[in-house]
């Protein structure tokens, strides 16, 4: 689980995450972003789903992350949050150089 006031219903994290062929279904988080994923730092997503996640009350109903994300081949259903990106949200750092991206 997510520590207070962080986030991330399955992962909440410091450093980088890298998940390749992972599956988040179900993950929830009330007052914080991320319903799935929470990184303080950068994010890197290949052949991964995420199905039904929430951030009830924050940014980001599967995944955030302060820094850069690429997102190569993930699927994103049903997921929703309470502020910005059902799916994915940027986090401050992200968000001013428009590193938070999706690989072709």
């Amino acid at each position: 689980g997510a520590p207070d006031g962080s986030g991330g219903g399955a992962l909440a994290a410091s450093l980088t995450v890298t998940v390749q062929s992972g599956q988040f279904l179900l993950n929830a988080v009330t007052n914080a972003h991320g319903g799935a994923i929470w990184t303080n730092d950068a994010l890197n997503l290949s052949l991964t789903s995420f199905m039904s996640n929430t951030s009830a009350n924050g940014d980001g109903g599967a995944v955030w992350a302060r820094r850069a994300a690429v997102i190569d081949r993930v699927t994103f259903s049903d997921n929703q949050s309470g502020g910005k990106g059902g799916a994915s949200a940027p986090g401050p750092e992200a968000n001013d150089s428009g590193s938070h991206r999706r690989a072709a």
